[in-house]
Parts: structure tokens; sequence; C-alpha cells
């Protein structure tokens, strides 16, 4: 059956915003932003946008993305985004292909760079080149559904349904990413539960390697492994935070100067409005002397027409008011009155003036006051303003320590990783080392056991043959013959082809074929030494004539092998059947055991 790849389209637009007519100091950094792409199934492709635009150069540009160091990113119409016009962005397909790529982290960087920025007529387009940073979290597929059995042949062939999307579309954009969750540490120590790891990584172990350490070994592997996992995922979280706090660090910075600046306006704006109330209340005192001037000037032109008045009464009443000096007296009272008349006129318009000028004082004075409430609300947001960048200077701070402890902690993780991978080889052949002894001694011990029941076997038949236990049953002879030359061939063969077993003896194996093939002799030429018929008494009796409770073979045993040889109607197969499981048992132990030796030299060629 063909498995087509089933390809899932991620909806994803990374805006590039470029700006221009930047300082050439900012060419100097390559701005790095990190867009988390989230888990991502092995085995599936995703649709990605990258768009490019063009925000304040007047001409149309040219912007390329050069990817580097994945090969799961991988361009559908050229990397380059040509002509984008003043005002407009241009989307540059990609495709993630997960396909080929281990579980676990990748990443992926894309260069941005303007092509034609700050040539001829792009000269005042300064862009400074951007470094993309997409990671992902490479997940193993689920597993589909079993197919039911059917077991009838189907009239027709229908193509299977696909499966459900187990994951909905995502958008993302160039925003920073959240703090990244540490990833939980393993809950077993196998093989797949091990952060993914290529070869040339110094936390790299070959799989066979790997596999030949223990239990402990592994998960202290893995952990470490896990651990470097972690802090590395989370020195991104913190590089993340530092850089979103930084920006908005800059941007408080310019709202205080910019506050500052304001302030400092609306201080220059008040102290020339309080000048000119100074000014224009001085320049109203100034007139209040005048008017009081004026005032005298009026009352004493007054007086004089009052007294030239009643001069002229005093001269009508003495000379008559035709006489030439009461015309004398008239003309003065017409100067006076003139004079008076003018002198009213001067107050007057003094007056008028003065309280043109007190009016303009206070409208002075009141834009005094009110430009100094002004300057006093902007020192307050200036004051505002440089405490917003104090604390989230401090903010800054404590994050640039988190991310400085973090590379500390990172690095220590990653050297330890890389330590526990280098004494991963050491740690295999330790275990490995471990389980050769036990194999060899496990499979001593079964070859010993594997003489003694032979042993023991061989005295029962010796007793059974002596006691006249074959008599009633000559038929069993050669089921006995057979049972010895099995007992022969099994014993030289052990003894020719064992390794591992050299503390048993080869030469005490070869004994013990002689004398069962011996015992076997015996009964086929019916020899018996003793007439009785045998019955435990007897056998007990014989038992302890012969001395038969040495180390090899004691009387209980001799005598439990001769019961279960009568029991099973006197067939000598079931000495066969038990001298067969045991060998089978020591054939597996010895098997292992050569599995093991031979994995041990792997492991050793494996680790160089």
């Amino acid at each position: 059956m063909r498995i087509t790849r089933r390809v899932r389209t991620l909806t994803a637009i990374a805006v590039l915003a470029f700006a221009a007519v930047l300082p050439a100091a900012a060419q100097d950094e390559i701005a790095e932003e990190i867009i988390d792409l989230g888990d991502r199934m092995s085995g599936q492709s995703y649709a990605l946008a990258l768009s490019a635009q063009n925000r304040n150069c007047e001409q149309p540009i040219d912007m390329r993305f050069e990817s580097r160091g994945a090969d799961w990113l991988s361009f559908d119409e050229g990397n380059v985004a040509r002509q984008v016009p003043s005002g407009q962005g241009r989307d540059v397909p990609v495709t993630l292909d997960f396909s080929e790529t281990p579980e676990g982290p990748a990443q992926a960087r894309i260069r941005v760079i303007c092509e034609n920025c700050g040539f001829l007529i792009w000269q005042n387009c300064h862009i400074s080149d951007r470094e993309l940073v997409l990671i992902a979290n490479v997940v193993p597929a689920p597993a589909p559904p079993p197919a039911p059995v059917d077991t009838a042949p189907p009239a027709t062939e229908t193509p299977p349904t696909p499966s459900a999307d187990p994951a909905p579309n995502t958008t993302i954009d160039l925003s920073p990413p959240p703090a990244v969750a540490p990833p939980a540490a393993p809950a077993t120590t196998s093989l797949s539960d091990a952060p993914s790891i290529s070869p040339g990584d110094p936390q790299y172990v070959d799989p066979v390697v790997e596999g030949a350490m223990s239990e402990a070994d592994r998960a202290a592997l893995n952990a470490a492994r896990a651990r470097a996992a972690e802090t590395a995922s989370r020195l991104v979280g913190l590089q993340a935070r530092r850089d979103r706090c930084e920006e908005e660090l800059a941007a408080l910075r310019a709202a205080r100067d910019a506050a500052a600046s304001a302030a400092q306006d609306s201080a220059a704006s008040a102290g020339e409005a309080s000048a000119a109330a100074d000014a224009a209340e001085e320049h109203a005192g100034n007139y209040q002397a005048d008017l009081d001037a004026a005032s005298a000037r009026m009352d004493s032109t007054y007086r004089t027409l009052q007294m030239q008045a009643a001069a002229r009464t005093i001269v009508g009443n003495e000379h008559g008011t035709g006489s030439a000096a009461y015309a004398e007296a008239d003309a003065e009272v017409n100067r006076a009155n003139d004079a008076a008349a003018d002198a009213q006129r001067e107050f007057s318009e003094i007056r008028a003036s003065q309280d043109e000028r007190e009016r303009a004082a206070a409208e002075a004075r009141a834009q005094a006051d009110a430009a100094r409430e002004a300057a006093n609300a902007a020192q307050a947001e200036a004051d505002a303003a440089q405490a917003a960048v104090d604390a989230k200077e401090a903010e800054c701070q404590g994050i640039a320590q988190e991310v400085q402890d973090a590379v500390s902690e990172a690095a220590g993780a990653r050297d330890a990783a890389e330590d526990a991978a280098g004494g991963a080889p050491g740690a295999a052949l330790r275990n490995l080392d471990e389980q050769i002894a036990a194999a060899e001694g496990s499979c001593r011990n079964c070859w010993r056991e594997y003489q003694r029941l032979a042993e023991q076997q061989r005295q029962a038949l010796l007793a059974l043959a002596a006691l006249g236990a074959f008599r009633e049953n000559p038929a069993a002879q050669p089921n006995i013959m057979s049972w010895g030359e099995l007992v022969a061939n099994t014993l030289t063969e052990m003894a020719a082809t064992a390794t591992g077993v050299s503390s048993v003896g080869s030469n005490y194996m070869l004994g013990g074929l002689e004398a069962a093939y011996r015992a076997a002799s015996i009964i086929q030429s019916e020899y018996t030494p003793w007439t009785a018929r045998y019955n435990a008494d007897a056998t007990s009796d014989w038992l302890d004539r012969q001395g038969h409770s040495g180390p090899q073979a004691s009387a209980d045993e001799i005598r439990a092998q001769m019961e279960l040889f009568m029991s099973e109607g006197r067939d000598a197969r079931v000495f066969e059947e038990r001298l067969n499981r045991l060998r089978d048992q020591c054939l597996a132990c010895q098997g292992r055991l050569e599995e093991l030796r031979e994995q041990r030299a792997e492991v050793m060629a494996r680790a160089g």
C-alpha cells in the first residue's frame, strides 16, 4: 500500500516592517526576531508566507531572504521579493517540511537583506539587515486507528478517508514570542524518550552504545540531555523577554525625552508670560503717577477758576459790569475755565489709558498663571515619564541578569550532557561486564547442575541394576542404553565446545560420561551382584553399603531418581527428558553469554 504524505497549510504572515532613513549607527547590529512555531508533527509539511513591506522608502525596493542551517525550509518561488512599492508588501511563500526532521527542537535562521538600499536613487533608504529565527518542536504524528479485520473479500476498493487535521491552522506574526515553558523530564528511560540529538553533536551517543547502558545510566544521560534542552529553551525565552523589555525601554525613553522637552518649553513659555505680566504691571504703575499729576493739575485749575470767578464778582460790584476792570476780570475767568477744561480732558485721557493698561496687566498676569500651571503639569508628566524609565531600566537589568545566569546555567547543563555522553561508552561497557560476569556464573552453575543430575542418574541406574529392577522388564534395557549414549554424546559435545565453564572440568564431565555408559553396559549384560528384588529397604541398605552420600550425589537424591524411574514405568526416557530440559537451559545461558560478549565487542568498536 502506498502511503501519501498529507500536507497541512499553516496560514502565517511574517510581517517585516522596514523603516526608511535610519541612522548609520543602526546598521552595526543585526536585529534578531524569534518566531515560535510551536509543536509541528513529524512527517507533515506546512505552508508559510513571509511578507516584505516597504513602509517609508519612496522607491520600490528588493528584499532577499537567505535561509541558513535548516534543510526543512525551502522557498517555493524564489527567495527575493522584488520591486516592493512604497507603502505596500509582497509575500515570499515557503514550505516547512518535517518529513525527514528528527523529533525534538528544530531551528531555522533567515537573513533578510535589502538588495538595492543605499544605491543611486535609493541612497536615502537605509534598511538594516534582520535575522528571523524560526523555532519548532517536532513531535511524533498520532498513530492511525487499527483497521477492522474483514475476512470477506471486498467487492470494490474504496480509498481511505483522510483523518481530520489534529491541529487547527495557526496565524503567526513577528511579535516577540512568549516565554517558553521548560519541557517535562522524560518519564521513562527508553531511547525514544531521549531528546533528538544528531550525529556530530557532543551529546550524541551511538544507539548501540546507548542501548547497552543500564537503565540507571541511560536515565542519567537522558536527564542530562533534557536538562540541557530545558535550559536552552529557557534561555531563548529570557532573551525574548530581554529584547521586548529593551524595546519597551527605548519607547519609554523616547516618551521621557519628549515629555522633558515639552516641560522645558512650557517652563520657558511660563517665564516669558510672567515677565510680560511684570512689564505690563510696571507699565500700568508708571501711568498712575501721570494720572495723579493730572488730577492735581485739574484740581488746581478748578481752584483758580473759582478764585477768578469770585474776583470778577467783586470787580463787578465795585466798578460795574460794564467797566474795563470787569471786562478784564471776565477774561481771566474765561481763561481759567479753558485751563480747567483742558485739565479735565487730560485727566480723562490719562484715566482711560490707565484703565487699558490695568486690563492688559490683568490679562498678562492671567496668562502667566495659566502658563505656570501648564508648566507644572508638563513637569509632572516629565517626572512620571522618568519614573517609568527608571522602573523599566530596573526591570530590564533584572532580566539581563537572568539572561546572564541562564547563559551560565545552559552552558553548564550542556557541558554536563556532553560529559554524560562522553562517559556513555564506559558506562555501557561496565554494564555489559557486569552482565557478562553474572551470565558466566549462571552458566557455570547450570553446567554443574547438569553434571550433578547426570551423576545422580548414573548412580540410580547402578543401584537399580544391582537390585534387580530390570529382571522383570528386560525391554527397558534398550531405552537405558539409548540414554547412556545420549549422555555420552551430550557430555562429549559440551566438554569440547562449552566456553566460560572451565571450572567445571572437562575431565570430570567425561568421567561421569564413562561411568554412566558403563552402567548401561552392565544393565545390558544383566549383571546383578545381588539377587534381592528392588524395594525401598534394599535400596537404602545398598546405598549405605556403597557409601553414596558424597557431595556429587547424596543418597536422598539417588533414591529420588530411582523412585522417579520406577514411578514412570521403568522408562529411561524420563531421565532423558530431564537431562534435555536442563541442557537446553544451559545452552540458552551459553547463547546469551555469547550475545553479551559480541555486544561488548560491538560497543567497543562503535566507541572507537
